[in-house]
């Protein structure tokens, strides 16, 4: 783990191109740690079927496609989740080096804060599922690579819907209940309600096992040599 964590550390410290979306962050540090040597295999999108992981904390009946699995050479295995939030960055990149047409923004906005936020602890949680199921899950980590402020800011005020979920640069830890917040501040199992005012929810409360802190670190992507505004950060938790 020590060591997958430090691999981590140092590939998103070291990247200096920018990913176009989170297929291309998920194989570049796949592609990484694969070459580091370390490791007795690295799978991509590792398929979990949901019958396996039948236990009350999981609230989410659907199958795992986990982002990267690693398998150490004890035979340990390792899931990576990771998220890759953008904001829409103004640079002048030519596709193809071609001139003749306008530069674009190779990454697009999301937005969508307060359903960025739910999916990591999401992830965080699916992991924590992972590690208490398999003897052979040691743990996990979960990443959020972004260039949005608003996360690593938290919310502006304590009584937005998802203020639970919040992200906000924090190295003390964080409870282990996650609730969305109706309009009065109270907690509420379910985000969404139907016109008749009955609860659908595909993003349901949960709660973890453990307190997490969330520490964000800068990093220097970069396109075509430049520097990218706005910057990047990323967010790293241990489970």
């Amino acid at each position: 783990m020590r060591t997958i964590l430090q691999n981590i550390h140092k590939f998103l410290a070291q990247a200096n191109e920018i990913f176009f979306n989170e297929a291309d962050f998920q194989q570049r540090l796949a592609l990484y740690l694969e070459q580091t040597g370390q490791y007795k295999k690295i799978f991509l999108e590792y398929f979990v079927p949901n019958a396996h992981v039948l236990c009350p904390q999981n609230r989410w009946k659907n199958d795992m496609h986990i982002d990267i699995v690693v398998l150490t050479k004890k035979g340990e295995y390792v899931p990576i989740e990771l998220k890759y939030k953008t904001k829409q960055v103004n640079t002048n990149f030519y596709v193809f080096d071609d001139t003749k047409n306008p530069p674009i923004s190779p990454v697009k906005h999301i937005g969508a804060n307060n359903e960025g936020c739910y999916d990591f602890w999401k992830d965080v949680c699916r992991i924590e599922i992972l590690k208490s199921t398999y003897s052979k899950v040691v743990g996990g980590f979960a990443i959020f690579l972004t260039n949005d402020a608003l996360y690593w800011n938290g919310p502006s005020t304590l009584n937005v819907q998802y203020a639970e979920f919040s992200m906000k640069n924090d190295p003390a830890p964080k409870g282990t209940s996650r609730w969305w917040l109706d309009k009065t501040g109270k907690r509420t199992s379910h985000r969404f309600f139907d016109k008749n005012g009955n609860p659908h929810d595909s993003r349901p409360s949960f709660d973890l096992n453990c307190q997490y802190a969330t520490v964000w670190d800068p990093t220097t992507l970069c396109l075509n040599g430049n520097g990218v505004a706005p910057a990047f950060q990323y967010c790293l938790v241990q489970i």
